[in-house]
């Protein structure tokens, strides 16, 4: 639904689901995360807003898992509510944009390429991997808590320096685990079908020099997958607060037009392995509930 009706005058009129959840957590931001606090009392503060906030969103996300058997006005508002949590189709057309631009600017061009990454394992493969386990009330808590993150900056795979912030990471990356995992089963099984990538992906599930990154795991090791894949290094930045590169240690880091396309192909691919996978979970589960299997 996302990738066919997310354009900005269809779906992507509509607002996104962290963008709402964004608008309820500003409020609460403003007031406790004031600057002249102590890193400590900060962190304590986002703890106990998290502890606040997270059963508060699952107990909602419950309820609206009832609302969504309602026959016939229920399922369609679900579709949308979780088509609007993706965002996919939004990043895929300004990755076009950024290929079509002329003169090629690699850090759009780059910028480009991991946003697109991040979308299909964050975004997609999280929200569905958590949708499946526990419906609205699963789903509801991640995006609470991606929203916290402001996700959507041009460092995303780094961790926010904030410590209000930076305390909502490790609930995150629990959250995060499950669809992180899927997403990597699939990137490093997509150089199969890419040409011009590498089958050594599968050397980036463990990313180099972890240590030295101030990262968010769950982020950067999809990241890798493809940089190992592609030939090409993503930038984040290290604990010292200097730039690191994630990727093989001959990794370019000046991205040109040629590695987006391979990364947009990579995408395609890894999104056909995925919905071939969800088209036979679902038709087991189908055979399931009909006694034969």
């Amino acid at each position: 639904m996302d990738l066919m009706l997310g354009s900005k005058v269809l779906l992507g009129s509509l607002p996104h689901l962290d963008r709402l959840l964004k608008c309820l957590f500003n409020p609460l931001e403003e007031r406790l995360n004031r600057s002249h606090r102590s890193h400590t009392t900060l962190r304590n503060r986002a703890v106990l807003v998290q502890a606040l906030l997270v059963p508060g969103s699952y107990f909602i996300g419950s309820f609206a898992n009832h609302l969504a058997t309602t026959p016939y006005i229920g399922p369609p508002i679900a579709v949308l509510v979780i088509a609007r949590s993706i965002g996919l189709r939004q990043q895929w057309d300004i990755t076009r944009a950024s290929l079509l631009e002329i003169p090629p600017h690699a850090g759009k061009l780059r910028h480009a390429g991991e946003q697109l990454i991040m979308s299909y394992s964050r975004d997609w493969i999280c929200n569905l991997t958590l949708f499946v386990a526990g419906g609205f009330a699963l789903l509801l808590p991640f995006r609470l808590l991606a929203a916290a993150l402001d996700q959507h900056t041009a460092s995303d795979s780094t961790r926010p320096s904030q410590p209000f912030k930076s305390a909502f990471v490790p609930f995150f990356n629990l959250l995060a685990i499950p669809g992180t995992m899927v997403s990597c089963f699939f990137l490093a099984l997509a150089p199969v079908l890419v040409p011009g990538s590498s089958l050594s992906a599968v050397r980036g599930t463990i990313p180099a020099a972890t240590s030295d990154l101030r990262g968010i795991l769950s982020r950067l090791i999809p990241l890798s997958i493809v940089a190992y894949a592609v030939g090409i290094s993503f930038s984040c930045e290290g604990k010292d607060g200097t730039v690191r590169w994630i990727g093989p240690p001959d990794g370019r880091a000046n991205i040109v037009v040629r590695d987006l396309r391979t990364i947009v192909l990579y995408f395609l691919a890894t999104s056909g392995l995925t919905l071939l996978a969800m088209a036979m979970l679902g038709i087991s589960l189908i055979l399931l509930q009909n006694g034969r299997y």
